[in-house]
């Protein structure tokens, strides 16, 4: 495995989006950045119930801070993307091996995905806009081979050293016809997901 590449796409029907592979909700508006205090203040004010805790893989650069929508709907990194980015940072820094990290996107909201990316941190502590190349994030509304056929000519990377993970299926297969190694998340990424991949390249 020489290159793995997230699905990261939004839609913004009624106003709404999401990042199929990375973040599990979807999203309505821009992110922000609020107080852990203020977040938990807001729920008790809304119910008399106990408040909902802080949701897992909401952490961010910024201490007793997390990102929500402009609802104060909390943005969070799915627990297997997180898991799957802490290795790859893990298996580059231990093992010495050069793999490369990209993303083949159709978003119409780059600029949100970028701002979640900068405040969302992954479970190793890495923020997660540097646990990708950013050379190597495809944003285009062309078909997915057509970001791979990019990123082939961009790093020399064989299609069977990559590795993707969507949950389209027709991607899935559009993607696979060229000879990469992909895989189908139709629940957003998995360590059940990542773990298959390191099988197939026979890394564990």
């Amino acid at each position: 495995m020489q290159l793995v590449v997230f699905d990261l796409d939004f839609t913004t029907k009624r106003e709404r989006f999401g990042l199929k592979q990375i973040f599990p909700d979807q999203i309505d508006g821009p992110p922000k950045l609020v107080s852990i205090d203020d977040f938990v203040g807001k729920q008790k004010r809304k119910s008399r119930d106990v408040p909902r805790p802080i949701p897992i893989g909401s952490r961010t650069i910024h201490e007793n801070k997390i990102v929500t929508d402009r609802r104060g709907t909390p943005i969070t990194v799915f627990d297997g993307a997180s898991h799957a980015l802490s290795e790859l940072n893990r298996i580059k820094k231990e093992r010495k091996l050069p793999i490369r990290v990209g993303i083949s996107s159709r978003t119409d909201e780059p600029s949100w995905a970028y701002q979640c990316m900068k405040w969302l941190v992954v479970s190793d502590g890495t923020p997660l806009v540097e646990c990708f190349d950013q050379e190597l994030i495809e944003i285009s509304y062309a078909d997915k081979s057509r970001h791979f056929e990019s990123l082939n000519r961009k790093t020399g990377i064989p299609y069977e050293m990559m590795s993707f993970f969507d949950n389209e299926y027709w991607n899935i297969q559009s993607v696979g016809n060229l000879g990469v190694k992909c895989f189908h998340t139709p629940q957003g990424m998995t360590k059940e997901a990542w773990n298959q991949a390191l099988k197939e390249f026979e890394m564990i």
